[in-house]
């Protein structure tokens, strides 16, 4: 069986608490492991195998703040814009 072993020295912790990002970060990365072994049947002692997990556990869970840090930028900017490029579409009165 697959488990996921969690040692609390590896991880920051903020005002006495786990941070919850990192906690999130963390158990997606893993997960994606346990997917990758159970679905995809990969043998994660396989070397190759290994490096197309960890790529895949780092871009699921890492990157996935990235991703969100820029869609949220774009949706302001996008509603930054809106007021600008409709206003230019009316004549005054």
């Amino acid at each position: 069986p697959l488990d996921i072993v969690i040692c609390s020295n590896r991880l920051r912790f903020q005002d006495g608490k786990l941070a919850r990002q990192e906690m999130e970060e963390m158990m997606t990365h893993e997960l994606v492991h346990v997917y990758d072994a159970r679905q995809l049947q990969l043998d994660l002692r396989d070397c190759e195998n290994l490096a197309y997990s960890e790529v895949r556990a780092a871009r699921e869970a890492e990157c996935r703040l990235l991703a969100q840090k820029y869609e949220e930028a774009q949706q302001q900017l996008q509603q930054q814009q809106s007021p600008s490029s409709t206003s230019s579409s009316y004549w005054p009165k």
